[in-house]
């Protein structure tokens, strides 16, 4: 009887407790197989489920940030762009105050 219990719940049960370890630890690539129809099987769908949704979600702020570094990269130029036009209008105003002063 206790090698039964051992078989059908202790080891499905230590199995997921190596998996949860794994996805704690950066891993969301791996899977519950099992085949039983209990709520160990139960467990193992919802465990399964948890780690696809785990990885959409990883892949969705991958996106958004790569997104997020194109974004600053365009504006990163824009500001460059519009920095060497103030400075181009600084150096002529400062010409333009130059002659000015020097006309009196």
């Amino acid at each position: 009887m206790s090698a039964i219990l051992s078989r059908s719940i202790a080891k499905p049960i230590s199995q997921l407790a190596e998996l949860s370890s794994r996805v704690a630890g950066g891993n969301l690539d791996v899977n519950f197989q099992t085949k039983s129809q209990d709520e160990i099987g139960d467990l193992a769908k919802a465990f399964n489920y948890m780690t696809e949704r785990l990885r959409a979600y990883v892949s969705e702020l991958e996106d958004h940030h790569r997104n997020l570094e194109k974004e600053v990269e365009k504006r990163t130029i824009e500001l460059a762009s519009a920095n060497k036009m103030l400075e181009l209008r600084h150096r002529r105003l400062r010409v333009l105050s130059e002659l000015s002063l020097e006309q009196f």
